[in-house]
């Protein structure tokens, strides 16, 4: 009876540390739980486990998918706050930092293994590969989440922040996957390239987003966008912003561009295609900076721009001016 009085009386003063045992302390606040030094067969108890919730007190009703975050923790807690009223799924963030990816074979055992075992007996997560997703953050962490998505039957999707160069170490599985990817223009261009080459198409595969700063951990994880079927994220129409309307033949100015994909279900996500259709071919699409130049021998008129792609199209016009 004592022990029972004094849990309830910790409960009600919002106490944070639940209970101690083999060196785990298990650390509860509305929404969350952190596992200070989580035991580990594979990894040890050096790492912390926090599980972001999508419903503020336990046991969840409902169920859910899951994400793993590699690299994020209990610091993080402020923004997957807001994170979770927007998006219902249970996040799973191991505090590893870039020097613990080294040891690659290590990790896969560890999330494979133990962590993922551990998350879908202890929480009401949906099976199958196809509701899990890796995240990660830079290229350390992103070459430790595509090696993670190619591990048989653990993750269906891959969301990436900053991924920086990762494609040209890290070989994309064949096996059915969709992939997000949020950076600067420079790393959006080549994440399109790469996916693209892998045979994955934009919307159905793989779609961009211009990174922003308050969500540099979290960004990456829409759940609209991974837990929908696949015909409600198909590619439906593009549009296009340009900074520029008309360009000097003289001046060496450029027009940056920003084309828009909006999917069926309504979400909108950032375009960066390799290669555009230049009719007359008086300006060099510069992919990795989103800009168009003026070539030289180029002659005042209208230009047109299309895609390379045959569906949806798009066509927008720049005037060349003396």
């Amino acid at each position: 009876m004592k022990k029972l009085i004094f849990f309830t009386v910790f409960l009600l003063l919002g106490a944070h540390i639940l209970f101690a045992q083999n060196e785990e302390i298990m650390i509860i606040k509305p929404g969350r739980e952190t596992f200070a030094h989580f035991p580990s067969a594979i990894i040890g108890n050096s790492h912390t486990l926090t599980v972001f919730l999508p419903e503020p007190f336990v046991p969840l009703k409902g169920t859910y998918p899951l994400a793993v975050l590699l690299g994020a923790g209990p610091k993080q807690a402020a923004e997957a706050e807001a994170f979770m009223k927007q998006n219902k799924m249970i996040v799973a963030a191991v505090d590893f930092q870039d020097g613990d990816y080294a040891d690659e074979q290590t990790i896969t055992r560890f999330v494979t293994r133990e962590l993922l075992p551990y998350l879908e007996t202890n929480y009401p997560v949906l099976s199958g590969a196809e509701n899990r997703v890796i995240a990660a953050r830079g290229e350390a962490g992103a070459k430790m989440a595509l090696t993670l998505l190619n591990a048989p039957e653990a993750f269906g999707g891959v969301a990436l922040a900053s991924p920086e160069n990762v494609w040209e170490t890290i070989p994309l599985p064949k096996k059915p996957f969709r992939a997000f990817v949020t950076g600067t223009q420079e790393e959006l261009a080549r994440a399109q390239q790469a996916l693209e080459a892998a045979g994955l198409n934009y919307g159905t595969g793989f779609a961009l987003e211009y990174a922003r700063a308050e969500s540099a951990w979290f960004g990456a994880l829409p759940a609209g966008y991974f837990f929908v079927p696949q015909n409600e994220v198909a590619l439906t129409r593009f549009s296009v912003q340009t900074s520029e309307k008309e360009l000097s033949l003289d001046a060496g100015e450029e027009a940056f561009v920003r084309i828009l994909a909006h999917l069926k279900n309504g979400l909108t996500y950032d375009y960066v295609p390799s290669a555009l259709r230049v009719s007359p071919v008086y300006l060099y699409w510069n992919a990795p900076r989103g800009a168009l130049t003026v070539l030289s021998g180029a002659e005042a008129g209208t230009v047109k721009i299309r895609p390379v792609v045959d569906k949806p199209s798009f066509t927008f016009k720049i005037k060349l001016k003396k």
